[in-house]
């Protein structure tokens, strides 16, 4: 089992305090990586790297929803930026990696 979560929310600066998106954040850190973080990793593993537009089309989940996801990984340190390519619409975005085995 993971064991990484730090329990601070990296969304924070976004939301502001949103009692709903607090709430949200608080049931996610378990620390445990389960449900979506646990999608979202693995399919980064799996594809050896992708964009979050890759990771929309791949899930199905919104660009909100993996956008978050891999920033709170990327803030556990278990994802880290490693270069660029197109999307869809051209524009060039990172592409994640997963940083270690974890």
């Amino acid at each position: 089992m993971i064991t990484k979560d730090k329990g601070n929310d990296p969304t924070e600066s976004y939301h502001k305090g949103n009692p709903e998106s607090a709430a949200a954040w608080a049931s996610m850190s378990v620390n445990t990586l389960s449900g979506v973080r646990r999608l979202v990793l693995d399919t980064i593993r799996t594809l050896n790297g992708a964009t979050c537009d890759e990771l929309e089309i791949l899930t199905g989940l919104s660009h909100q929803t993996i956008s978050a996801r891999c920033t709170e990984l990327s803030q556990m340190e278990y994802i880290t930026k490693y270069g660029k390519r197109p999307t869809r619409s051209g524009r060039m975005a990172a592409i994640w990696k997963v940083a270690h085995s974890g």
